[in-house]
């Protein structure tokens, strides 16, 4: 808008905008700007000056990225965990931190329960996209399995996940990034298989009980 317009000059000095250097109606602050000449005039004691031209050139931005708008993670995920439909994403915490190109989040960055991220896709300009924003859902253990005597594996799997633990398994539970349970086991066993091939690739959390305990994995399926 004109109000990102910026000249600079000592206190007391104004500035007035227009779009030709005859024309008598100031721009208003919030007129939107495009690619063009503007011109600018400097008010000082009551003395106008002559308008000088600006040229402006409007950066485009890119497309925003898109994806799931709620992903649901295990403890101990970071920024790198979630998942856009695009590669190359920028994080940041904030609506404004994203347009302003402030604070970006390093992949490392623990996910925080209820906690909304912006995403922008930075173009060759440098100009963000828009954001696209993500809320995550953090699935909480209460950390009571031992975890030296729990074992899954193949991760990543084709189709069928092992699962060992020193204590007999009750219960799994399969759920997808967007937190829908898609698959269920009753067992009653300290080693379980999962029959995952009939589940679409992409990352599942599987929900371990026993007893008394719960604990969440996290596993890819290929």
């Amino acid at each position: 808008m004109v109000s990102d317009l910026y000249v600079s000059g000592e206190a007391g000095v104004a500035f007035k905008w227009y779009n030709s250097p005859s024309s008598t109606d100031e721009l208003a602050q919030n007129t939107a700007l495009v690619n063009g000449t503007y011109f600018v005039e400097r008010i000082q004691l009551g003395c106008v000056s002559t308008r000088t031209p600006v040229q402006v050139t409007i950066g485009t931005i890119p497309t925003a990225p898109t994806g799931a708008a709620i992903q649901t993670f295990i403890e101990g995920s970071s920024i790198a965990n979630l998942i856009l439909n695009q590669a190359n994403v920028v994080w940041y915490a904030t609506f404004n931190d994203s347009q302003n190109g402030i604070n970006p989040l390093a992949a490392i960055t623990l996910l925080e329960n209820g906690v909304t991220y912006y995403a922008v896709i930075i173009g060759t300009n440098g100009c963000p996209s828009l954001p696209f924003a993500v809320t995550v859902d953090i699935f909480l253990s209460n950390d009571e399995f031992d975890k030296e005597g729990l074992k899954y594996y193949p991760n990543p799997v084709n189709d069928i996940l092992n699962i060992d633990y020193v204590e007999s398994i009750k219960f799994v539970e399969v759920f997808d990034l967007l937190g829908k349970r898609v698959k269920t086991l009753n067992t009653n066993n300290e080693n379980v298989q999962i029959d995952l091939s009939d589940l679409a690739s992409g990352t599942y959390m599987i929900q371990l009980k026993t007893d008394s305990k719960t604990q969440f994995i996290k596993v890819i399926k290929k």
